[in-house]
């Protein structure tokens, strides 16, 4: 995001297969909610202007177009890395079909992490995590980027695959929603 780009009031409009459109514009819960979708809005308002039928086009292709309008947001929605929302979708929309604490330990991730990532944003584990809002999944990535440096550094993790998360304190202030951390919610088991 550089140049006129940076301050977010240069919009694109760009066309797309419709297929594609569609999963740049789902919304949480939707068959068409995917990596692309949380990428798109993490940086952008992406909306449908209009859609091309194949019969304007020649030689008339097999599906239709549509047209999207990118508008680039003042800032992202959250304060995670674009580089680590684009590694943690990855990691995640692969086993997106599954549950949270399913498809994420399916994919490699500790359980000690995943547990902290779950309580990062509240959730019980049986969600999943293609109903998850755009701002928890980018939230959470933050969260696991942040931590999966940490383990990359500690010999022990190296050695046994195993990493003590450093846990937030009792009482200090979460990220996200700036409420103090429950005492009942620290320990692992």
């Amino acid at each position: 995001r550089e140049g006129i780009f940076r301050s977010g009031r240069v919009g694109l409009a760009l066309m797309f297969q419709k297929e594609v459109a569609d999963r740049m514009v789902a919304s949480p819960g939707s068959k068409n909610y995917t990596r692309l979708s949380v990428m798109c809005q993490h940086l952008c308002h992406a909306s449908i202007a209009q859609v091309v039928p194949r019969s304007v086009f020649t030689p008339k292709p097999d599906v239709d177009a549509a047209w999207v309008f990118l508008q680039p947001h003042v800032s992202p929605l959250t304060a995670t890395p674009t580089e680590a929302v684009e590694k943690f979708c990855t990691l995640a929309f692969s086993k997106s079909r599954k549950t949270c604490a399913a498809g994420l330990r399916t994919s490699g991730v500790p359980d000690e992490l995943l547990d902290l990532l779950l309580r990062s944003e509240g959730l019980t584990g049986v969600e999943r995590l293609n109903t998850l809002p755009v701002q928890a999944l980018c939230r959470m990535a933050g969260v696991w980027s942040e931590h999966r440096e940490l383990m990359a550094r500690d010999e022990y993790y190296r050695r046994t695959g195993r990493h003590r998360i450093p846990l937030p304190r009792a009482g200090a202030i979460h990220a996200s929603n700036t409420q103090p951390v429950p005492k009942t919610d620290l320990a692992i088991n």
